[in-house]
């Protein structure tokens, strides 16, 4: 298993393997998370994907029981093993056609135990679901881009009106957008909201200044901050354009969403 654990996170990791291996469904473990990609610290849960059965996923998706918080296999202080149920399915779909966020859920996963005892081809699917989505990604900036110059537009009404509520709106998505550009343009994965502030210090590529300026418009989003966060993100290099200007783009990645049985264009 490609994976370096701290003692305690190894040795939760083993005692829920244990478990696993007596239960007739397990297939697989498979270790993920912050520590899968170095984020964590000692005081990390440690994350894992049990592969199971279809007949187990079906029985455990029916009654809508496909996480554990599983707390009796770590021994360090609130330590616990954050368990999500899977099955092959799951993983074939992920590998075809997943969003970003699930896909950076499976950087650097490593496979802790398989019952046929030869983990190398899951493995590699692992890998193959890991791996940046490359086609359409110009599309994708493109649509990003005009997120947050719809941002920029929209901090001016929050501010029209005094609306404190759209201006925090309008800060935070400004944030996820400049973010999603950069990451993009550098072919690195959208975490989730949790560590993606994390995952843009791993671009080589970005404007001086732009956590900090990140950090402004979410703490005291109003025109100043918005506004100069879109512009530091926007200026720095030649952005994809969408069709018909970042209005027409807005139009159909929020407003018609719905047209095109799509999720949101935040989780792309």
């Amino acid at each position: 298993m490609p994976l370096s654990l701290a003692p305690h996170h190894q040795r939760a990791l083993d005692a829920f393997v244990a478990h696993m291996q007596q239960q007739p469904e397990s297939l697989a473990v498979i270790v993920g998370g912050s520590l899968a990609k170095g984020w964590g610290t000692d005081a990390s849960d440690v994350d894992v994907m049990a592969l199971i059965t279809d007949e187990a996923f079906g029985e455990r998706y029916a009654r809508g029981d496909l996480a554990w918080y599983a707390p009796e296999f770590a021994d360090y202080p609130h330590g616990f093993v954050d368990v999500k149920f899977i099955d092959q399915k799951y993983l074939d779909d992920a590998a075809d056609r997943a969003n970003e966020p699930t896909r950076a859920a499976f950087t650097n996963a490593g496979v802790a135990w398989t019952r046929d005892g030869n983990p190398s081809a899951l493995q590699s699917l692992v890998r193959q679901i890991a791996t940046y989505p490359e086609a359409g990604v110009e599309e994708r900036i493109a649509r990003f881009h005009s997120e947050l110059v719809a941002m920029d537009w929209y901090i001016g009404e929050a501010d029209k009106r005094g609306n404190a509520y759209l201006a925090s709106w309008v800060g935070s998505r400004a944030a996820l957008f400049a973010a999603r550009m950069i990451l993009a343009h550098n072919r690195v994965l959208f975490p989730f909201h949790k560590w993606m502030l994390r995952a843009l210090q791993d671009c080589a590529e970005r404007p001086a200044g732009v956590p900090e300026a990140i950090d402004r418009a979410v703490r005291t989003p109003n025109v100043e901050t918005v506004r100069s966060l879109a512009s530091l993100v926007t200026e720095w290099r030649d952005w994809p354009m969408y069709k018909g200007g970042w209005a027409m783009g807005f139009i159909e990645d929020v407003e018609w969403a719905w047209r095109y049985g799509e999720g949101p264009i935040d989780h792309v």
